[in-house]
């Protein structure tokens, strides 16, 4: 991340940055974000923004219609395909297609109180005073503030359309009922788990981290009866 190097409003050179459309890690397309811009019709969008905790207004487009320019189809034409968000720093945000396609999403290009023509600025964000460019995926319905359920990634890299089986086959839970257990773990491992940059140590005396942080041992220890259930 750049945000140490940010201590006053830092210009963002758009012809300088690259933007990667992807099809399970076949590249589709690659643009610069003045590319993208003159592909779709940027206009402000007002947005109560809850990384912020303000309201603000940014130079944006509709996200569907980025989405097509790069992919060359809307996502609401994507079925049940996932869309994995990727930013500069690594972080990997899936979203479903059906998700992305709603009214109400718009990619940013710019704080719009800030910018000026081609010259696209941006407020630090947090207490890093991170430069959330070159793109930050907005929302401007009430309903879409919760960043539980609606991704607010900022300095995307890539996008990439994949199915999450296929990328992650070993963590889909088999044979059992949508009421299991193991599917309410899939579905934290797919919403929080693979964005968050946290990495889990064992705790002093277990052997990894299922022992630690698991509902039970993991089973090496459940074969030699070491076990809590």
């Amino acid at each position: 991340m750049r945000g140490a190097l940010l201590a006053v409003l830092f210009p963002l050179v758009a012809e300088a940055t690259d933007i990667r459309f992807a099809r399970e890690g076949s590249l589709v397309k690659q643009a610069d974000v003045a590319a993208i811009m003159a592909a779709c019709t940027p206009v402000p969008v007002d947005v109560v923004d809850p990384n912020y905790g303000t309201s603000k207004r940014y130079v944006a487009c509709p996200l569907a219609d980025v989405l097509r320019f790069g992919f060359g189809t809307p996502p609401d034409a994507l079925g049940s395909a996932d869309v994995f968000i990727r930013a500069w720093d690594g972080y990997d945000k899936p979203a479903s297609a059906a998700r992305l396609a709603e009214d109400g999403a718009f990619l940013a290009f710019g704080d719009a109180d800030l910018s000026h023509g081609g010259d696209l600025r941006w407020a630090p964000l947090g207490p890093r005073g991170i430069d959330p460019g070159p793109l930050y995926l907005v929302w401007t319905k009430p309903a879409q503030r919760d960043r539980r359920t609606y991704p607010w990634p900022w300095q995307i890299a890539e996008f990439e359309i994949v199915e999450f089986q296929k990328k992650y086959p070993h963590v889909m839970p088999t044979a059992v009922p949508r009421t299991a257990p193991a599917w309410q773990g899939f579905e934290l491992f797919r919403g929080e788990c693979i964005a968050c940059h946290a990495m889990l140590r064992p705790r002093p005396g277990d052997c990894c981290v299922f022992c630690s942080y698991g509902s039970a041992k993991c089973p090496p220890r459940q074969h030699t009866g070491d076990g809590d259930g």
